[in-house]
């Protein structure tokens, strides 16, 4: 016979993460049997599972459209999506976080190869989608200076200039 202060426990593993589980405790003598009232419980939350798939459209030279599909599973409430690329150094840019699967970017750099991802996260993780890469278009170049005009002798000039500050493709 147990004694009255003993505590039985019990593990269930292999559950699934952010899933809503009831349980009913039976207790069985030679006289019959009596249940407990169920209780629901929730899992806690898990980073989220599946393939997310970038697409990139009307990519011009300082904008594009951006879409994604959300994971298979979720395993718990949409954080945010974050949009970022990675350049040639590693180093990380964050140009978008929100609730959306599409946005479109205005502030790209134009001939400029990007490679973007999206990460999808819950509270307790992200998951990072395949790379997407592709180049920005031309554009005008921009932030021409004035040239520098210095007297050489009374009939000639010496003209000297830089290029512009921003060339935003090849000059021909």
């Amino acid at each position: 016979m147990l004694p009255f202060f003993t505590v039985l426990t019990a593990i269930d593993i292999d559950l699934q993460p952010y899933t809503i589980y009831s349980y009913i405790i039976e207790a069985t003598n030679a006289f019959g049997s009596v249940r407990s009232a169920p209780i629901s419980f929730r899992t806690p939350a898990g980073a989220p599972y599946g393939t997310v798939v970038l697409n990139a459209t009307n990519i011009q030279s300082k904008s594009a459209h951006f879409l994604w599909n959300a994971p298979r599973v979720m395993n718990g409430p949409l954080w945010k999506y974050s949009l970022y690329s990675l350049n040639a150094d590693n180093k990380t840019t964050t140009h978008w976080e929100g609730q959306d699967l599409e946005v479109t970017l205005q502030s790209l750099i134009p001939f400029t190869r990007y490679t973007f991802y999206v990460n999808t996260c819950t509270s307790e993780g992200c998951l990072k989608s395949e790379p997407l890469s592709f180049p920005t278009m031309s554009a005008v170049p921009e932030g021409m200076g004035a040239p520098v005009v210095l007297a050489v002798n009374n009939t000639a000039l010496n003209i000297s200039w830089l290029p512009p500050s921003f060339p935003n493709g090849l000059f021909t």
